[in-house]
């Protein structure tokens, strides 16, 4: 059947000559699958796109295809999907969008500014990464967006960036962002997932996140201290990575209840002793520090995971794991006597493996006495190598 003229209600019956050949013949086909699916014999042909039958397509993905301008893109005025990333793209400016658009993808292309571009109010879901922009000061991001992507550009401040209260993930990694000092987070009280990952940020004295946050991600950055810093207020916070800093001491820092995943590693701490970590914890990260002793550290009793791997732990004497613990790393420390280690592994009651590789106990023949001992007494648990 030819399309119902009660479907086009204030729509010309005007055709449209699209330039780029690659994204007319895209379109072409796109709009050829539509008619199929619905049944519509075309009036329009590759050079002449009647604007009445363009209302067929709800979605395009055009990746890759060389495309610099978007000045035919608002005569799909059904368009809700939009995919046109590792395209040519460098400007936004002026740019229509259809008014029905939920989801656009720009990411790689050559964007290097928002300046004066106008969204749709309908638009959920935004992928910016991989371009060039450098400023989000003055950009106007619609009431309704839930999803915004902008790792892998070159934003150096969000102060003065109006971030829209919809929000529940927003991901700025592998930006240049120096500072959250007094950013005030708090008013994104949707937001759950915030990833700030490989910027350069120094410090979060001042920076106020809204505790509906679940997920908070600040490895790569130049961290240097937690000193005094209270995240209880974040009581959904469920994933903190503060992993590749330059954090020295723990010491003072109040972690929330809700927290089940911290990653530290590749940092600078030397001690755990006096650190308080959530009870509910189940997977703790601190690799590549330079701890050099457990005694005496309170490990929550809910920890499942506990990676060791790499500081330098001379002596499991007066340590005790978790009865819940699965995994523990301790490979390549500086572990060189036996004491301890029957008094540290005599308790835990689930199956449980060990990694001791690359530590000097493990060439002598008290290490595997004592190992085979213990895996003789505790069958759930199992030491590498044995």
């Amino acid at each position: 059947m030819i399309l119902s003229i009660s479907k086009v209600v204030e729509i010309k019956w005007t055709a449209v000559m699209i330039d780029d050949e690659s994204l007319r013949d895209l379109i072409w086909e796109e709009l050829k699958l539509a008619a199929a699916e619905e049944g519509v014999t075309l009036l329009s042909n590759p050079y002449n796109l009647f604007t009445h039958e363009l209302m067929l397509i709800t979605k395009l993905t055009a990746i890759n295809k060389g495309i610099i301008k978007l000045n035919w893109i608002d005569h799909l005025v059904n368009l809700t999907e939009l995919n046109l990333s590792q395209n040519q793209i460098g400007s936004l400016k002026g740019m229509k969008f259809p008014d029905s658009l939920t989801t656009l993808d720009l990411n790689n292309n050559q964007i290097t500014s928002l300046d004066g571009v106008k969204f749709p109010d309908s638009l959920t879901e935004l992928n910016l990464k991989h371009n060039q922009i450098a400023s989000l000061k003055g950009v106007k991001f619609p009431d309704s967006l839930t999803t915004l992507d902008l790792n892998n550009n070159q934003i150096a401040s969000l102060e003065g960036v109006k971030f829209p209260d919809s929000l529940t993930t927003l991901h700025l990694n592998n930006n240049q962002i120096a500072s959250l000092e007094d950013l005030d987070f708090t008013v994104l009280d949707s937001l759950t997932t915030l990833g700030l990952n490989n910027n350069q940020i120094a410090s979060l004295e001042g920076v106020k996140f809204p505790n509906s946050l679940r997920t908070l991600h600040l490895f790569s950055n130049r961290i240097a201290s937690l000193e005094g810093l209270d995240f209880t207020v974040l009581d959904s916070l469920t994933a903190l990575g503060l992993n590749n800093n330059q954090i020295v001491s723990l010491e003072g820092v109040k972690f929330p209840d809700s927290l089940t995943i911290l990653h530290l590693f590749s940092n600078q701490i030397t001690r755990l002793k006096g650190v308080k970590f959530p009870n509910n914890l189940q997977s703790l990260d601190l690799l590549s520090n330079k701890i050099t002793s457990l005694e005496g550290v309170k490990f929550p009793d809910n920890l499942q995971n506990l990676d060791l791997l790499s500081n330098q732990i001379t002596s499991l004497e007066g340590v005790k794991f978790p009865d819940n613990l699965q995994n523990l790393d301790l490979s390549n420390n500086q572990i060189d006597t036996i004491v301890g280690f029957e008094k540290a592994f005599s308790k835990l009651n689930k199956f449980f493996r060990v990694c001791m590789s690359s530590n000097p106990i493990t060439e002598t023949v008290e290490y595997r006495t004592v190992t085979v001992k213990i895996e003789t007494d505790n069958p759930h648990i199992n030491f590498t190598p044995r």
